[in-house]
């Protein structure tokens, strides 16, 4: 049985990976996803500084609640938020456009 193999140009071959890149990175700021983050990716999706974020976006009362979860030692862990949830709250609470 004789295989017959297919050229692909480097060109094609870039290509594709750049679209599953852009497939992937999309799904990781998805409002479906299922990420854990911690203060630091929330200031990164938001653009903002981690003390910002820390003190003015988590606390917000209409912020996503975050995941219970113990430390190895059975005290509070750092807070953790599901990704999706920080999404869909920025998409939410935009701000309107203008009018004319």
């Amino acid at each position: 049985m004789e295989q017959t193999q297919q050229a692909v140009s480097n060109e094609q071959l870039f290509a594709k990976l750049c679209a599953v890149e852009a497939l992937l990175k999309e799904q990781q700021l998805s409002e479906h996803s299922r990420e854990l983050w911690g203060n630091q990716q929330i200031a990164d999706y938001f653009k903002v500084s981690t003390e910002h974020a820390r003190r003015w976006i988590v606390v917000d009362p209409r912020f996503p609640a975050p995941v219970d979860t113990l430390s190895r030692t059975g005290g509070n862990s750092k807070n953790l938020y599901v990704s999706g949830e920080v999404v869909q709250f920025a998409l939410k609470y935009r701000k309107k456009k203008a009018s004319l």
